[in-house]
């Protein structure tokens, strides 16, 4: 557990490589109603529920996505999504939640 959080902190810290080519596109969150796009600017869309959020996206590793929102007002935290994309994902488009 202790490593998990340890590496999740420095991928969340800035220690990501650039967006990868293949990433852009749309995507679905496995098990949800949740899509997602993602633009060769570094951009995402987070649909949830029938709103929209835009944000940022970076690879935390060849097989993590790390997903950043604004949050609701100027003062919050941004809301920080990592998901796993396994190597059967990329034909299929689809992402995970970390433990699903």
């Amino acid at each position: 557990m202790r490593y998990f959080v340890f590496v999740s902190l420095l991928a969340v810290l800035g220690c990501a490589a650039p967006p990868h080519h293949r990433i852009v596109g749309r995507w679905t969150v496995a098990g949800t109603d949740q899509r997602l796009v993602l633009a060769k600017d570094g951009t995402a869309q987070l649909t949830r529920k029938g709103n929209t959020v835009s944000g940022t996206y970076r690879m935390g590793a060849p097989d993590v996505l790390i997903l950043t929102f604004p949050g609701p007002t100027p003062a919050a935290a941004p809301e920080i999504l990592g998901f796993i994309i396994g190597p059967q994902d990329w034909a299929s488009r689809t992402v995970r939640k970390p433990g699903k």
